[in-house]
């Protein structure tokens, strides 16, 4: 059957991304007009608007995609799509929302997609997307919603974002960004939420930079200050990103003339000192030097190279990473930030956990229980949570005049309690095994006669 060029493009994403699986594929490759596909809007024959969100799409997303030239709206949100995000989406020029939130997608971003400047909302959030951030997205100047949160984008916030004149909704949560936050972000006037925590991102310590910050109505920051950053057991500049971080501008710059000198040496001697700005330069500075000796650390990590728990462990954490992104991204779109909070609390108890417990495969009962929340209790409260339509879950009391969306919360908070006192527990047995080690070698090594 022939369709023509839009044809071609929508046919391609059937036949690539598992279009016989899907939920919802009425009409597809069955009838000779594609605007009767589901999923599927047009306007006077044009294809405009393709909306496929958690249709269980599979696989990767086909270059033909590019096809769709009067495209205003790409909505694959909530599948199982994998690989990169096709260049040829930069052929898209009418999009005005591209959503492609919530899949497995990796790799970096296109350059191409600096070509949509009439794109209004990006939401790119819960991948597995890659690279730096500084690859034109300061070009989608009509951009108001720009989400890139639970990725693993590295490097630092580009200045040029400051451009985005128009962005109401910022979020680079969950990533492996480090470094300054950029002044020019101060640009953002119409700004109204902005989430940079679970990141390496830090703020400027510029009095006006943090008030800019304290305005913004809704806020999720890491509240680290640049001036904090130091290389490891540098006592002096530990003290000077103490100084620089709470006091004002004389006694800042006080701080920085009596502790920077003599610990930076001849470095501190080129750095102006006068005011706040002084000590902003001069806690720049300070981060310069240490910026090459960090980087990311990865969330969890196994304790021992010859853990034998550390396959168990690995496994787990990923386990409940999935489960916790997953959750996070369903929650966020029934607005429930309650549970967002919980579920973030909850995931690093577990994650502190996973690698101080010894005998995690063992049948000890604390053990157990951190095993069976990840596998069992977390999943089965929020599966149970997630199957009610949002309004419902939200509004309708269902025992003791509490809804859905409460009892979860509630559930959640209750694990929680049970970890943090297995949690508690742990110092106990550290305690325990010093001291059985000490009448080991007390036995062994104590007053002797023969000595």
């Amino acid at each position: 059957m022939e369709w023509g060029t839009q044809g071609r493009g929508l046919a391609a994403l059937y036949e690539q991304c598992g279009g016989e699986q899907w939920r919802q594929r009425e009409g597809w490759l069955a009838d000779a007009d594609v605007c009767t596909w589901e999923g599927v809007s047009c306007a006077e024959g044009r294809v405009t608007r393709l909306e496929l969100a958690r249709n269980l799409l599979t696989g990767t997303l086909p270059a033909e995609l590019g096809l769709l030239a009067y495209l205003t709206h790409l909505d694959l949100a909530g599948n199982q799509l994998s690989g990169p995000v096709p260049a040829e989406i930069g052929n898209l020029r009418s999009l005005t929302v591209l959503d492609l939130s919530e899949n497995e997608l990796r790799g970096t971003l296109p350059p191409r997609l600096r070509l949509l400047h009439r794109l209004r909302i990006l939401d790119l959030h819960g991948n597995a997307l890659t690279g730096s951030l500084a690859v034109g997205l300061h070009d989608l100047t009509a951009l108001e919603r720009l989400d890139l949160s639970d990725n693993r984008f590295t490097g630092q916030v580009p200045a040029e974002l400051g451009r985005l004149s128009r962005l109401t909704h910022l979020a680079l949560d969950h990533n492996e960004l480090y470094g300054p936050l950029p002044a020019t972000l101060q640009s953002l006037a119409a700004l109204e939420r902005l989430t940079f925590d679970h990141t390496s991102l830090l703020e400027l310590p510029d009095p006006d930079f943090q008030g800019w910050l304290d305005r913004i109505p809704h806020l999720s920051r890491t509240g680290v200050l640049y001036a904090e950053v130091v290389t490891s057991g540098n006592r002096g500049a530990a003290v000077l990103a103490a100084a620089l971080a709470g006091l004002g501008t004389f006694a800042a710059s006080l701080v920085a003339a009596l502790i920077a000198i003599p610990f930076l040496g001849p470095l501190a001697a080129a750095i102006p000192l006068a005011g706040t700005a002084g000590a902003g330069l001069l806690g720049k500075r300070v981060y310069e030097l240490t910026a090459k000796q960090r980087a990311p650390q990865p969330a969890f990590t196994a304790t021992r190279a010859d853990d034998p728990d550390a396959e168990l462990r690995a496994e787990l954490a990923q386990q409940l990473r999935e489960l916790v992104r997953s959750a996070r991204g369903d929650a966020r779109e029934r607005g429930a930030h309650e549970l967002i909070d919980e579920l973030e609390a909850i995931e690093q108890t577990l994650l502190d956990l996973l690698s101080r417990m010894e005998g995690l495969s063992g049948s000890d009962a604390d053990a157990f229980t951190v095993r069976q929340t990840i596998r069992d209790y977390l999943p089965s409260a929020l599966n149970a949570y997630q199957a009610m339509p949002s309004r419902f879950a939200a509004e309708q009391p269902i025992q003791a005049g509490r809804t859905a969306q409460e009892h979860v919360v509630e559930q959640i908070r209750l694990l929680h309690t049970a970890l943090r006192e297995i949690d508690a527990r742990l110092p106990e047995a550290d305690v325990q095994r010093l001291l059985v080690h000490g009448r080991f070698l007390e036995g062994k090594f104590g007053e002797r006669d023969d000595l």
